[in-house]
């Protein structure tokens, strides 16, 4: 088949686009940005591998590297991370906030395309349907353009993951062994990134190991009988691990030529792989052994950083009108359907359907690394949608797919086609009616306000639309505003005039006074600040507020009187309720 012009690829990356870069300046930034970018930078002008340990340098390295052209001030003196953020952002470099955030972002928005060309890559030779669908699934899924618009190594970590197995794909074929070297540079740069990447060690095992049992390769018989029973078994033969319609695409005969690998190659494929992983970690940690005072080993700080990363435990986390810092099994599914649109849903769930139905051929190399990274996942910290990123490009491939054997069924049925198109419409609707609000995305679902009672943290505020605030506060003169806040941002720096609360603010609002809270602050600061307890479960967890400021922040204006009305934000979660998991959150 002929290969599908790139202007499909132009037409879907503008779209892409279109969401994200009104959003670089747009959004304030984010709670964990400023640490992100300054660790970065200082990683790359002192070789400081160890500030915020827990997470690798790469990615942090390619968030700062724009602002080596900005001649920065750095912080001089004592301090931890957190101090030197907050004095390279805010205090140090006055008037270079706007191009130290859209330089940081930048990283992310390029990669963010990044996994839009590399699906187009895999489909620009097969059936039309299919190839759109998951352009238009990459170019309109909320939590891909809300992360590609930040400094943060969700999206660097899910290009690299998704780059690393297809690289490690086109290493089945025969001697192929610079794919196989460059699939371990891939997952170097993955793990580099976030240590989470390493579920990609035990996904090339089963490959191999799966690839190496093969005994023949024949093409799927689509329409075949057998049920659940045989699925596990259907689904490893839908098509080999290392087949070459990489570049075919949905050539379904394709598979009759698969490379069948020996003990021999695979071993050489892995000492390929493994070498070309070593070099990437020994090369990103070399400047922190060449410019460090302990000069240690780069494998021992990357082996200290994984320590550090496995270790880690404690952090509240909110989950269902509860804070504590238990994790939950739910978590990621809850999440992943409330934060999804539902079309998207739908899809996937009839991809797998229809290839346990043995309807749809679905290659392996195409499903099993969601489906894995997603397991993998769930026993980790509950702190945002954003975790499961890295198996987003895997669940639009099976996605699409569905999509584009609903389309085949529909050749002679308009109306059914008519219907596929309201599909997609509708997906593009739920995302684009919520711009600009892409971190706080939640499907049809749930209500504006229920979003509050499901989750938190960087699956709704994370002082995202601090800015916002500020320029209200400036349009209405409003003064100083009271902040009940929970963020690792300055408000000054966006020219917000506040003050914190005073010990009558406790009692009763005061007239004449605003006073403004976001999300954050009700679901999380107890656990974090219990002195914040009184704030939090006082009247303003009683009061309507008198306005909303994007998705995560509320205002309290009293004029005249200093009595709030009742029925508030927080309708949906019993008083009861509340007042339990802010008293028990550590």
């Amino acid at each position: 088949m002929k290969p599908h012009s790139c202007l499909w690829l132009v037409l879907f990356s503008v779209v892409f686009a279109a969401q994200i870069i009104p959003r670089l300046g747009g959004d304030s930034l984010t709670n964990d940005e400023p640490m992100e970018i300054t660790n970065g930078y200082f990683y790359l002008t002192h070789g400081d591998v160890l500030s915020h340990f827990k997470h690798p340098p790469f990615s942090k390295a390619l968030e700062a590297l724009p602002l080596l052209a900005l001649r920065l001030k750095e912080p001089q003196g004592p301090g931890d991370a957190i101090d030197r953020a907050y004095a390279f952002f805010f205090r140090d470099n006055p008037g270079r906030l706007r191009a130290m955030t859209l330089g940081g972002r930048l990283s992310s928005l390029l990669l963010g395309w990044g996994i839009g060309f590399l699906l187009f890559r895999m489909l620009k030779a097969g059936p039309l349907p299919v190839l759109l669908a998951a352009l238009g699934l990459w170019a309109f899924d909320p939590t891909l353009s809300a992360f590609s618009g930040l400094a943060m190594a969700d999206v660097p970590v899910s290009f690299f993951f998704l780059a690393a197995v297809l690289a490690f794909r086109r290493s089945g074929e025969p001697g192929s062994r610079k794919f196989s070297f460059l699939a371990g540079i891939l997952s170097g740069m993955a793990v580099t990134c976030k240590f989470s990447a390493l579920v990609l060690l035990p996904l090339f095992l089963i490959l191999d190991l799966i690839a190496l049992v093969w005994k023949s390769t024949p093409p799927f018989e689509k329409g075949g009988q057998g049920g659940i029973s045989r699925y596990l078994h259907q689904l490893i033969k839908l098509t080999p691990p290392y087949s070459p319609s990489f570049r075919g695409g949905e050539n379904k005969h394709s598979s009759l030529h698969a490379f069948i690998p020996s003990w021999t190659n695979i071993a050489s494929r892995w000492l390929w792989g493994l070498g070309g992983f070593a070099l990437w970690v020994f090369l990103v940690y070399l400047p922190g052994t060449l410019l460090l005072p302990d000069h240690s080993s780069p494998f021992r700080y990357f082996w200290d950083g994984f320590q550090d990363m496995a270790h880690y435990h404690g952090h509240p986390v909110y989950f269902m009108g509860r804070v504590g810092p238990e994790n939950h099994w739910a978590y990621f599914p809850v999440a992943f359907f409330l934060k999804n649109p539902l079309p998207f849903l739908g899809l996937l769930v009839l991809g797998f359907v229809l290839a346990a139905s043995r309807r749809l051929a679905l290659p392996l190399w195409q499903w099993a690394p969601g489906l894995l990274f997603f397991a993998a996942i769930l026993p980790t910290q509950d702190l945002g949608i954003r975790y499961l990123l890295p198996a987003y490009p895997f669940f639009i491939l099976v996605a699409a797919r569905a999509f584009g054997w609903l389309w085949q069924k529909a050749d002679s049925k308009p109306l059914w086609k008519i219907t596929l198109i309201g599909l997609a419409l509708s997906q593009m609707a739920s995302v684009g009616l919520n711009f600009p609000h892409a971190v706080s995305y939640f499907n049809e679902t749930v209500s504006s306000e229920g979003r509050f009672y499901w989750l938190g943290d960087s699956n709704l505020d994370i002082s995202q639309d601090l800015g916002r605030l500020s320029r209200l506060a400036r349009e209405q003169d409003w003064g100083k505003v009271k902040l009940a806040y929970l963020g690792g941002v300055d408000p000054s720096a966006y020219g917000l005039s506040w003050e914190p609360w005073r010990e009558e603010d406790l009692k009763a609002p005061r007239p004449g006074e605003v006073y403004a809270v976001n999300a954050s602050f009700f679901q999380l600061a107890p656990a974090f600040y219990p002195e914040s307890l009184p704030i939090a479960t006082g009247w303003l967890s009683q009061a309507a507020p008198s306005g909303k400021v994007g998705d995560t922040w509320y205002y309290y204006r009293f004029p005249g009187t200093s009595q709030p009305d009742r029925g508030n934000i927080l309708s949906s979660v019993p008083y009861q309720q509340r007042r339990g998991y802010v008293s028990t959150g550590r």
